[in-house]
């Protein structure tokens, strides 16, 4: 999935009191030293969440964010692209994962297998 400027959307959820963990593989079409996005919660409580700069490659790599809510919350974890050279570059994003706690598990596919990287042509 490529991203523009507005980001991973994802449908809202309500999470307890409690840490989360939320993982996501990540490339770009090309490198540079100018692209950066950042991982964050998005909802009814403020978080500056984690950029992304020196991690973007053309390479799959998985970016990882942990973060405490002290009261129940509702929103949603994204990445969104926030500072790209005038449109040549794109953002792509694979195996998107929320996990409770402050651990970052493996990546599991549909047949029981641990990938390190996504799987795809792009």
């Amino acid at each position: 999935m490529a991203l523009n400027l507005e980001g991973l959307i994802g449908y809202k959820t309500t999470f307890a009191p409690g840490t989360y963990t939320f993982s996501v593989f990540a490339k770009l079409d090309h490198p540079d030293d100018q692209s950066t996005a950042v991982l964050k919660f998005q909802g009814d409580t403020t978080d500056a969440g984690l950029t992304i700069k020196d991690g973007l490659t053309t390479e799959w790599q998985r970016f990882v964010y942990t973060t405490t809510f002290i009261t129940q919350v509702t929103g949603r974890f994204q990445i969104s692209p926030t500072s790209f050279p005038a449109g040549v570059n794109r953002l792509y994003i694979a195996g998107e994962k929320v996990e409770q706690g402050d651990t970052v598990t493996p990546y599991v596919t549909e047949n029981n297998t641990e990938i390190d990287a996504p799987i795809y042509d792009r």
